[in-house]
């Protein structure tokens, strides 16, 4: 059973564009690679517009060539949009603020956190 989680990047304009990944989304799993391998502009950008990944390894290229799913990236009109979302089921939502990684635990109703500050007490 995959742990589901949206991959999302804030757009210039407050509006959010997200990739779904199937599998790992959890802190220790999509968190931690976020961090370890997307932690910039480009790279953020890269898998939150890309569109649907099984999982998320180091290598964006064998993420997507891993994908069982072609779908494209989703759109949100907001922040809170994405927040309120049902974003396929999704337990986690990542968010690339421009500057650094947010995360939101969608169970535990605490809202959007720093991720690496996050990760840091998981540990």
């Amino acid at each position: 059973m995959g742990t589901r989680s949206m991959i999302g990047t804030l757009n210039d304009n407050g509006t959010v564009t997200a990739s779904y990944c199937h599998y790992d989304g959890y802190l220790e799993g999509v968190g931690a690679t976020l961090l370890d391998s997307y932690n910039s502009d480009a790279e953020a950008n890269m898998v939150a517009k890309g569109g649907y990944l099984s999982s998320l390894s180091d290598s964006y290229s064998e993420s997507k060539e891993s994908a069982v799913n072609d779908d494209p990236a989703d759109f949100f009109g907001s922040k809170d949009a994405y927040e309120k979302a049902d974003n396929w089921g999704a337990e986690y939502l990542y968010l690339w603020d421009g500057t650094q990684w947010l995360v939101n635990k969608l169970y535990d109703g605490t809202g959007f956190q720093v991720l690496a500050t996050y990760l840091q007490r998981a540990a």
